[in-house]
Protein backbone atom coordinates (compact mmCIF):
# COMPACT_ATOMS: atom_id res chain seq x y z
CA UNK A 1 0.00 0.00 0.00
CA UNK A 2 2.93 2.28 0.68
CA UNK A 3 4.90 1.66 -2.51
CA UNK A 4 4.94 5.26 -3.79
CA UNK A 5 6.32 6.82 -0.63
CA UNK A 6 8.17 9.69 -2.29
CA UNK A 7 5.06 10.93 -4.11
CA UNK A 8 2.88 10.80 -1.01
CA UNK A 9 5.52 12.60 1.04
CA UNK A 10 5.87 15.40 -1.49
CA UNK A 11 2.20 16.33 -1.01
CA UNK A 12 2.92 17.36 2.58
CA UNK A 13 6.16 19.17 1.65
CA UNK A 14 7.95 17.42 4.52
CA UNK A 15 11.39 15.85 4.17
CA UNK A 16 11.16 12.18 3.21
CA UNK A 17 12.58 8.94 4.56
CA UNK A 18 15.54 9.43 2.22
CA UNK A 19 16.30 12.79 3.82
CA UNK A 20 16.08 11.19 7.26
CA UNK A 21 18.56 8.47 6.34
CA UNK A 22 20.96 11.09 4.98
CA UNK A 23 20.65 13.15 8.17
CA UNK A 24 21.20 10.12 10.37
CA UNK A 25 24.28 9.08 8.39
CA UNK A 26 25.77 12.54 8.75
CA UNK A 27 25.11 12.61 12.50
CA UNK A 28 28.35 13.27 14.36
CA UNK A 29 28.77 10.16 16.50
CA UNK A 30 31.29 12.08 18.58
CA UNK A 31 28.73 14.67 19.64
CA UNK A 32 28.82 15.44 23.32
CA UNK A 33 25.09 14.98 23.81
CA UNK A 34 22.53 12.37 22.81
CA UNK A 35 20.03 13.00 20.02
CA UNK A 36 16.45 11.75 20.04
CA UNK A 37 14.33 10.06 17.37
CA UNK A 38 10.55 9.96 17.84
CA UNK A 39 8.84 7.36 15.62
CA UNK A 40 5.09 8.14 15.37
CA UNK A 41 2.59 5.79 13.72
CA UNK A 42 -1.10 6.53 13.08
CA UNK A 43 -3.00 3.49 14.35
CA UNK A 44 -5.44 1.57 12.13
CA UNK A 45 -4.45 3.59 9.06
CA UNK A 46 -5.17 0.61 6.79
CA UNK A 47 -8.73 0.49 8.14
CA UNK A 48 -9.17 4.22 7.48
CA UNK A 49 -7.98 3.71 3.91
CA UNK A 50 -10.12 0.60 3.32
CA UNK A 51 -13.32 1.97 4.85
CA UNK A 52 -13.19 5.63 3.88
CA UNK A 53 -10.91 5.68 0.85
CA UNK A 54 -7.42 6.82 -0.03
CA UNK A 55 -8.38 10.47 -0.38
CA UNK A 56 -9.74 10.64 3.19
CA UNK A 57 -6.70 8.80 4.54
CA UNK A 58 -4.40 11.14 2.64
CA UNK A 59 -6.15 14.25 3.95
CA UNK A 60 -5.97 12.98 7.54
CA UNK A 61 -2.28 12.22 7.06
CA UNK A 62 -1.62 15.77 5.83
CA UNK A 63 -3.48 17.27 8.80
CA UNK A 64 -1.57 15.08 11.26
CA UNK A 65 1.70 16.18 9.65
CA UNK A 66 0.73 19.85 9.87
CA UNK A 67 -0.25 19.41 13.51
CA UNK A 68 3.10 17.80 14.35
CA UNK A 69 4.98 20.48 12.40
CA UNK A 70 3.35 23.18 14.52
CA UNK A 71 4.07 21.31 17.75
CA UNK A 72 7.70 20.26 17.47
CA UNK A 73 9.54 19.92 20.80
CA UNK A 74 12.42 22.29 19.95
CA UNK A 75 13.33 24.82 17.26
CA UNK A 76 16.03 22.53 15.90
CA UNK A 77 13.69 19.53 15.62
CA UNK A 78 12.89 18.25 12.14
CA UNK A 79 9.78 16.41 10.95
CA UNK A 80 9.89 13.69 8.28
CA UNK A 81 7.10 11.91 6.39
CA UNK A 82 8.46 8.37 6.60
CA UNK A 83 5.48 6.39 5.32
CA UNK A 84 1.84 7.16 4.69
CA UNK A 85 0.98 6.28 8.26
CA UNK A 86 4.26 7.23 9.91
CA UNK A 87 6.08 10.42 10.87
CA UNK A 88 9.47 10.79 12.50
CA UNK A 89 10.76 13.71 14.56
CA UNK A 90 14.55 14.08 14.80
CA UNK A 91 15.67 16.13 17.82
CA UNK A 92 19.34 17.05 17.44
CA UNK A 93 19.56 19.51 20.34
CA UNK A 94 20.30 18.53 23.91
CA UNK A 95 17.02 17.39 25.45
CA UNK A 96 16.46 15.69 28.77
CA UNK A 97 14.56 12.42 29.08
CA UNK A 98 11.97 14.23 31.21
CA UNK A 99 11.40 16.82 28.46
CA UNK A 100 11.00 14.08 25.85
CA UNK A 101 8.63 12.13 28.09
CA UNK A 102 6.46 15.18 28.77
CA UNK A 103 6.41 16.12 25.08
CA UNK A 104 5.23 12.67 24.00
CA UNK A 105 2.49 12.57 26.63
CA UNK A 106 1.25 15.99 25.53
CA UNK A 107 1.29 15.08 21.82
CA UNK A 108 -0.59 11.83 22.43
CA UNK A 109 -3.14 13.64 24.59
CA UNK A 110 -3.75 16.33 21.99
CA UNK A 111 -3.99 13.83 19.12
CA UNK A 112 -6.58 11.77 21.02
CA UNK A 113 -8.75 14.88 21.55
CA UNK A 114 -8.24 16.46 18.14
CA UNK A 115 -10.86 16.16 15.39
CA UNK A 116 -9.75 15.84 11.76
CA UNK A 117 -11.95 16.87 8.82
CA UNK A 118 -12.04 15.20 5.40
CA UNK A 119 -14.78 15.29 2.75
CA UNK A 120 -17.29 16.94 5.10
CA UNK A 121 -16.86 14.29 7.80
CA UNK A 122 -15.03 14.30 11.13
CA UNK A 123 -12.54 11.63 12.17
CA UNK A 124 -10.59 10.78 15.30
CA UNK A 125 -7.29 8.94 15.47
CA UNK A 126 -4.82 7.50 17.94
CA UNK A 127 -1.09 6.97 17.63
CA UNK A 128 1.70 4.73 18.89
CA UNK A 129 5.20 6.05 19.49
CA UNK A 130 8.64 4.52 19.79
CA UNK A 131 11.54 6.67 21.01
CA UNK A 132 15.30 6.16 20.78
CA UNK A 133 18.03 8.32 22.33
CA UNK A 134 21.74 8.25 21.68
CA UNK A 135 24.11 8.67 18.75
CA UNK A 136 23.98 5.30 16.99
CA UNK A 137 21.31 3.11 15.36
CA UNK A 138 18.57 5.56 16.30
CA UNK A 139 16.11 4.49 13.62
CA UNK A 140 16.50 0.78 14.37
CA UNK A 141 16.03 1.37 18.09
CA UNK A 142 13.00 3.65 17.59
CA UNK A 143 11.45 1.01 15.32
CA UNK A 144 11.98 -1.70 17.95
CA UNK A 145 10.47 0.55 20.62
CA UNK A 146 7.45 1.26 18.40
CA UNK A 147 7.01 -2.45 17.72
CA UNK A 148 7.17 -3.18 21.44
CA UNK A 149 4.62 -0.45 22.20
CA UNK A 150 2.15 -1.96 19.74
CA UNK A 151 2.79 -5.46 21.04
CA UNK A 152 2.11 -4.38 24.62
CA UNK A 153 -0.77 -2.10 23.56
CA UNK A 154 1.09 0.81 25.15
CA UNK A 155 0.82 4.32 23.72
CA UNK A 156 4.60 4.74 23.71
CA UNK A 157 7.86 3.13 24.74
CA UNK A 158 11.32 4.70 25.06
CA UNK A 159 14.04 2.27 23.96
CA UNK A 160 16.22 0.97 26.77
CA UNK A 161 18.91 -1.61 26.06
CA UNK A 162 18.35 -3.09 29.52
CA UNK A 163 14.83 -4.23 28.55
CA UNK A 164 16.18 -6.57 25.81
CA UNK A 165 13.72 -5.20 23.24
CA UNK A 166 16.10 -6.05 20.42
CA UNK A 167 16.63 -9.59 21.66
CA UNK A 168 12.87 -10.13 21.91
CA UNK A 169 12.39 -8.74 18.42
CA UNK A 170 15.01 -11.07 16.94
CA UNK A 171 13.47 -13.98 18.84
CA UNK A 172 10.08 -13.16 17.31
CA UNK A 173 11.60 -13.01 13.83
CA UNK A 174 13.19 -16.43 14.36
CA UNK A 175 9.91 -17.84 15.65
CA UNK A 176 8.10 -16.43 12.62
CA UNK A 177 10.56 -18.31 10.44
CA UNK A 178 10.11 -21.48 12.52
CA UNK A 179 6.32 -21.36 12.19
CA UNK A 180 6.49 -20.79 8.45
CA UNK A 181 8.95 -23.67 8.03
CA UNK A 182 6.77 -25.96 10.16
CA UNK A 183 3.72 -25.25 8.00
CA UNK A 184 5.59 -25.70 4.72
CA UNK A 185 7.55 -28.83 5.76
CA UNK A 186 4.93 -30.74 7.77
CA UNK A 187 6.57 -30.04 11.11
CA UNK A 188 3.25 -29.35 12.82
CA UNK A 189 2.80 -32.27 15.20
CA UNK A 190 -0.20 -33.58 17.11
CA UNK A 191 0.33 -35.22 20.50
CA UNK A 192 -2.47 -37.02 22.30
CA UNK A 193 -3.06 -36.92 26.07
CA UNK A 194 -5.44 -39.47 27.64
CA UNK A 195 -8.66 -38.46 29.37
CA UNK A 196 -9.75 -40.88 32.10
CA UNK A 197 -13.37 -41.75 32.95
CA UNK A 198 -13.50 -41.85 36.76
CA UNK A 199 -16.64 -44.02 36.83
CA UNK A 200 -15.57 -46.72 34.35
CA UNK A 201 -11.87 -46.47 35.29
CA UNK A 202 -10.95 -46.43 31.62
CA UNK A 203 -9.25 -44.03 29.23
CA UNK A 204 -12.20 -42.90 27.15
CA UNK A 205 -10.66 -40.34 24.79
CA UNK A 206 -7.55 -38.29 24.05
CA UNK A 207 -6.99 -34.55 23.66
CA UNK A 208 -5.08 -33.49 20.55
CA UNK A 209 -2.31 -31.02 21.49
CA UNK A 210 -0.38 -29.00 18.91
CA UNK A 211 3.42 -28.85 18.86
CA UNK A 212 6.06 -27.67 16.38
CA UNK A 213 8.97 -30.02 15.69
CA UNK A 214 12.49 -28.57 15.79
CA UNK A 215 15.34 -29.78 13.58
CA UNK A 216 16.74 -31.83 16.46
CA UNK A 217 13.40 -33.55 17.02
CA UNK A 218 12.48 -31.58 20.15
CA UNK A 219 9.08 -29.90 20.31
CA UNK A 220 7.82 -26.37 20.89
CA UNK A 221 4.60 -25.88 22.87
CA UNK A 222 1.85 -23.39 21.84
CA UNK A 223 2.83 -20.91 24.57
CA UNK A 224 6.05 -20.32 22.59
CA UNK A 225 4.53 -19.69 19.15
CA UNK A 226 0.75 -19.21 19.12
CA UNK A 227 0.66 -15.45 19.87
CA UNK A 228 3.34 -14.78 17.27
CA UNK A 229 1.48 -16.91 14.72
CA UNK A 230 -1.55 -14.65 15.19
CA UNK A 231 0.48 -11.46 14.82
CA UNK A 232 2.17 -12.61 11.59
CA UNK A 233 -1.08 -13.90 10.07
CA UNK A 234 -0.09 -17.58 10.09
CA UNK A 235 -2.58 -18.69 12.73
CA UNK A 236 -5.23 -19.86 10.26
CA UNK A 237 -2.78 -22.05 8.31
CA UNK A 238 -1.42 -23.47 11.56
CA UNK A 239 -4.90 -24.25 12.87
CA UNK A 240 -5.95 -25.93 9.63
CA UNK A 241 -2.87 -28.14 9.77
CA UNK A 242 -3.62 -29.17 13.35
CA UNK A 243 -7.31 -29.81 12.75
CA UNK A 244 -6.50 -31.88 9.67
CA UNK A 245 -4.03 -33.99 11.69
CA UNK A 246 -6.56 -34.63 14.46
CA UNK A 247 -9.48 -35.37 12.15
CA UNK A 248 -7.34 -37.67 10.02
CA UNK A 249 -6.29 -39.54 13.18
CA UNK A 250 -9.95 -40.06 14.09
CA UNK A 251 -10.78 -41.21 10.55
CA UNK A 252 -7.95 -43.77 10.53
CA UNK A 253 -8.24 -45.10 14.09
CA UNK A 254 -11.87 -44.43 15.04
CA UNK A 255 -10.54 -43.25 18.40
CA UNK A 256 -12.39 -40.59 20.39
CA UNK A 257 -10.47 -37.30 20.29
CA UNK A 258 -11.05 -33.78 21.63
CA UNK A 259 -9.87 -30.83 19.52
CA UNK A 260 -9.24 -27.27 20.72
CA UNK A 261 -10.82 -24.39 18.79
CA UNK A 262 -11.54 -20.77 19.66
CA UNK A 263 -13.83 -17.97 18.57
CA UNK A 264 -11.50 -16.96 15.76
CA UNK A 265 -11.76 -20.48 14.32
CA UNK A 266 -15.53 -20.54 14.57
CA UNK A 267 -15.90 -17.13 12.93
CA UNK A 268 -13.49 -18.05 10.12
CA UNK A 269 -15.63 -19.49 7.28
CA UNK A 270 -12.63 -21.29 5.80
CA UNK A 271 -11.96 -23.24 9.00
CA UNK A 272 -15.59 -23.87 9.99
CA UNK A 273 -16.48 -25.13 6.49
CA UNK A 274 -13.41 -27.38 6.41
CA UNK A 275 -14.35 -28.92 9.77
CA UNK A 276 -17.95 -29.58 8.77
CA UNK A 277 -17.14 -30.98 5.33
CA UNK A 278 -14.41 -33.31 6.62
CA UNK A 279 -16.57 -34.73 9.42
CA UNK A 280 -19.63 -35.05 7.20
CA UNK A 281 -17.69 -36.85 4.47
CA UNK A 282 -15.82 -39.14 6.88
CA UNK A 283 -18.81 -39.87 9.14
CA UNK A 284 -16.69 -39.52 12.30
CA UNK A 285 -18.73 -37.02 14.31
CA UNK A 286 -19.51 -39.49 17.12
CA UNK A 287 -15.79 -39.67 17.95
CA UNK A 288 -15.14 -35.93 18.23
CA UNK A 289 -15.44 -33.38 21.01
CA UNK A 290 -14.55 -29.74 20.34
CA UNK A 291 -13.18 -27.70 23.25
CA UNK A 292 -13.96 -23.96 22.99
CA UNK A 293 -11.63 -21.81 25.08
CA UNK A 294 -13.69 -20.07 27.80
CA UNK A 295 -11.29 -17.13 28.14
CA UNK A 296 -12.00 -16.08 24.55
CA UNK A 297 -14.62 -13.35 24.38
CA UNK A 298 -17.81 -14.55 22.68
CA UNK A 299 -18.96 -11.67 20.50
CA UNK A 300 -21.90 -13.48 18.91
CA UNK A 301 -23.79 -16.23 20.69
CA UNK A 302 -25.79 -16.79 17.50
CA UNK A 303 -22.67 -17.72 15.51
CA UNK A 304 -21.36 -20.04 18.21
CA UNK A 305 -24.77 -21.59 18.77
CA UNK A 306 -25.28 -22.23 15.05
CA UNK A 307 -21.80 -23.76 14.78
CA UNK A 308 -22.50 -26.08 17.72
CA UNK A 309 -25.96 -27.07 16.47
CA UNK A 310 -24.70 -27.78 12.95
CA UNK A 311 -21.89 -30.07 14.12
CA UNK A 312 -24.07 -31.76 16.72
CA UNK A 313 -26.26 -33.01 13.86
CA UNK A 314 -23.14 -34.95 12.79
CA UNK A 315 -22.70 -36.43 16.28
CA UNK A 316 -20.03 -34.07 17.65
CA UNK A 317 -19.95 -33.00 21.29
CA UNK A 318 -18.73 -29.71 22.80
CA UNK A 319 -16.81 -28.69 25.90
CA UNK A 320 -16.11 -25.27 27.34
CA UNK A 321 -12.36 -25.21 28.02
CA UNK A 322 -10.38 -23.42 30.76
CA UNK A 323 -13.56 -22.78 32.74
CA UNK A 324 -12.78 -20.84 35.89
CA UNK A 325 -9.74 -19.00 34.52
CA UNK A 326 -10.02 -15.32 35.38
CA UNK A 327 -13.65 -14.18 35.32
CA UNK A 328 -15.86 -17.14 34.45
CA UNK A 329 -18.88 -16.18 32.41
CA UNK A 330 -21.59 -18.60 33.53
CA UNK A 331 -23.74 -17.13 30.77
CA UNK A 332 -21.70 -19.24 28.33
CA UNK A 333 -22.91 -22.54 29.78
CA UNK A 334 -26.48 -21.30 30.14
CA UNK A 335 -26.80 -20.00 26.58
CA UNK A 336 -24.82 -22.65 24.70
CA UNK A 337 -25.40 -26.39 24.49
CA UNK A 338 -22.22 -27.76 26.08
CA UNK A 339 -21.75 -31.42 26.95
CA UNK A 340 -18.67 -30.91 29.13
CA UNK A 341 -17.14 -28.28 31.38
CA UNK A 342 -13.36 -28.52 31.49
CA UNK A 343 -12.17 -26.88 34.71
CA UNK A 344 -9.06 -24.75 34.34
CA UNK A 345 -5.82 -26.29 35.56
CA UNK A 346 -5.00 -23.28 37.76
CA UNK A 347 -7.83 -24.37 40.04
CA UNK A 348 -6.92 -28.06 39.98
CA UNK A 349 -3.15 -28.12 40.45
CA UNK A 350 -3.34 -26.79 44.05
CA UNK A 351 -6.74 -28.11 45.03
CA UNK A 352 -5.29 -30.51 47.61
CA UNK A 353 -3.79 -27.53 49.47
CA UNK A 354 -6.34 -24.77 48.82
CA UNK A 355 -9.70 -24.58 50.56
CA UNK A 356 -10.74 -21.72 48.24
CA UNK A 357 -9.98 -23.75 45.12
CA UNK A 358 -11.78 -26.75 46.54
CA UNK A 359 -14.94 -24.74 47.26
CA UNK A 360 -14.90 -23.11 43.84
CA UNK A 361 -14.39 -26.39 41.99
CA UNK A 362 -17.05 -28.06 44.10
CA UNK A 363 -19.55 -25.34 43.13
CA UNK A 364 -18.73 -25.80 39.44
CA UNK A 365 -19.22 -29.58 39.68
CA UNK A 366 -22.53 -29.20 41.51
CA UNK A 367 -23.78 -26.65 38.97
CA UNK A 368 -22.74 -28.93 36.11
CA UNK A 369 -24.65 -31.85 37.61
CA UNK A 370 -27.78 -29.68 37.90
CA UNK A 371 -27.41 -28.82 34.19
CA UNK A 372 -26.63 -32.46 33.24
CA UNK A 373 -23.16 -31.50 31.99
CA UNK A 374 -20.11 -33.70 32.56
CA UNK A 375 -16.98 -32.22 34.18
CA UNK A 376 -13.31 -32.70 33.32
CA UNK A 377 -10.33 -31.79 35.52
CA UNK A 378 -6.95 -31.17 33.87
CA UNK A 379 -3.50 -30.82 35.51
CA UNK A 380 -4.09 -33.87 37.69
CA UNK A 381 -0.43 -34.77 38.23
CA UNK A 382 -0.37 -36.78 41.47
CA UNK A 383 -2.36 -39.16 43.66
CA UNK A 384 -3.30 -36.46 46.18
CA UNK A 385 -4.96 -34.24 43.56
CA UNK A 386 -6.65 -37.28 41.98
CA UNK A 387 -8.12 -38.37 45.32
CA UNK A 388 -9.34 -34.86 46.16
CA UNK A 389 -10.94 -34.14 42.79
CA UNK A 390 -12.64 -37.54 42.54
CA UNK A 391 -14.05 -37.12 46.05
CA UNK A 392 -15.80 -33.96 44.80
CA UNK A 393 -17.60 -35.95 42.09
CA UNK A 394 -15.60 -35.10 38.95
CA UNK A 395 -16.46 -37.20 35.89
CA UNK A 396 -13.16 -37.17 33.98
CA UNK A 397 -9.53 -36.42 34.83
CA UNK A 398 -6.55 -35.56 32.68
CA UNK A 399 -2.90 -34.89 33.47
CA UNK A 400 0.49 -36.53 33.98
CA UNK A 401 -0.91 -38.77 36.73
CA UNK A 402 -3.11 -40.38 34.08
CA UNK A 403 -0.67 -40.10 31.19
CA UNK A 404 1.56 -37.68 29.31
CA UNK A 405 0.90 -36.47 25.80
CA UNK A 406 2.32 -38.83 23.19
CA UNK A 407 2.45 -38.92 19.41
CA UNK A 408 0.51 -42.17 19.39
CA UNK A 409 -2.83 -43.02 20.97
CA UNK A 410 -2.29 -45.69 23.61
Amino acid sequence: MYNNIRDFSSETLFPTRFDLMDDLESLDTKAKHACTLVNIQINDFDDITNYFGLSVAGEIRVQVGNFLEKNLPTRSSKLYQFEMNKFIIFITSRTSLLQVNNYIKEILSQLSKKTFFAENQTYSISASIGVARGRRALFKKSYLALNEAQKKESSYIIYNHKTDIEAKFLKNINMHHTIKEAIENDKVVALYQPIFNVKTKKIEKHEALMRLENEDGSLKSPIEFLDIAKRVKLYTKLTKKMIKLALSKVASTKSAITININMEDIENPSISRYIYNFIDKSNIGDFITFEIVESEKITSYIKVSNFIKKLKTLGCKFAIDDFGSGYSNFEHILKLDFDYIKIDGSLIKNIDNSVENELFVKSIIELAKELDIKTVAEYVYNQSIYDKITSLGIDYVQGHYIGKARNLIA
